[in-house]
């Protein structure tokens, strides 16, 4: 089997670099072909340096003073004491009691006014059922008119 520049690259692409990666026909056709052409030597250099920057290092583990502090925070920001803290903080950025008193009175009082406006609309809505009631209860001959 003879093996065109072109296929050599896909192949390059599917198995790597490494020839003993490849299909054994393949890797055959490929040995020849480097023999071969310098053109196909030039690309399987390539391939070999993508592959080792493909390589990476293996993850470091962490320290142990590293893992007590992640578990340690872990463990504060969770709980009633940690939202305690979240509304803390939450009251601080909007400028202490002072300015966000008022803002949360007036974020209460405009909830309540919707919530009130919303609930008019509910009660006519409750006709609604029955007018549809009887639009679903014509006849044929009726909807000619």
């Amino acid at each position: 089997m003879s093996l065109t520049i072109e296929r050599f690259s896909e192949l390059l692409d599917a198995y790597g670099a490494d020839l003993s990666r490849w299909p054994s026909t393949a890797s055959r056709s490929a040995a020849q072909l480097l023999v071969e052409s310098d053109e196909a030597r030039h690309r399987l250099q390539q391939a070999r340096s993508f592959d080792v920057a493909l390589q990476l290092p293996p993850p470091a583990a962490p320290s142990p003073w590293l893992r007590q502090r992640i578990l340690a925070e872990a463990r504060s920001t969770s709980g009633p004491r940690a939202k305690a803290f979240a509304w803390r903080d939450l009251i601080a950025e909007l400028g202490g009691w002072r300015l966000a008193a008022p803002s949360l009175a007036a974020a209460l009082s405009l909830g309540i006014a919707l919530g009130l406006g919303l609930g008019l609309d509910e009660l006519e809505s409750e006709q609604q059922p029955a007018d549809l009631l009887a639009l679903l209860q014509l006849d044929d001959e009726d909807l000619e008119y």
